[in-house]
């Protein structure tokens, strides 16, 4: 769990260092808030049917073997609003968080989780010299590159 919880910091901090910035002032850069999500495949997060769906996607590995954690990527870019200029602390982004049961649509955080995939294969160099980064840091983990095609 810790390191799918890395990796989603990592993963998140090349897509939107922002809100990756505000999370750690709000003391909620460790993204804790996403445990359950990570622990349960998002079981909680919508109606069964719904759970089914998105689990049948995940099970499938494509278009990449963590679709998972660009799923949860996708959750944070759909409240990244809400967050932000909200002006919650901790406890309030968990709180936040947690309400969101039963509130998404399913079809709406793939077609967000393949979009960002889409927008990180079109920029490989994003993930291998994230904002910020040194161009000569050694190459990203495996389980964070993007495969050029899922066949």
């Amino acid at each position: 769990m810790k390191r799918q919880l890395v990796q989603l910091t990592l993963l998140l901090r090349v897509l939107d260092p922002p809100l990756c910035d505000y999370l750690d002032s709000k003391e909620s850069g460790s993204l804790c808030f996403c445990f359950r999500w990570i622990l349960i495949w998002f079981k909680r997060e919508f109606a069964f049917s719904e759970v089914l769906l998105l689990w049948e996607v995940l099970w499938t590995e494509l278009p990449c073997p963590n679709f998972h954690l660009l799923v949860a990527c996708a959750i944070l870019d759909a409240e990244r609003q809400a967050l932000m200029h909200s002006g919650f602390g901790f406890n309030e982004i968990l709180k936040h968080i947690n309400e969101l049961t039963m509130k998404m649509s399913v079809e709406e955080i793939l077609c967000r989780a393949e979009a960002i995939y889409r927008q990180l294969a079109a920029t490989p160099n994003a993930l291998e010299h994230g904002p910020g980064t040194d161009p000569a840091s050694p190459p990203p983990p495996p389980w964070l590159k993007v495969p050029s095609s899922p066949f």
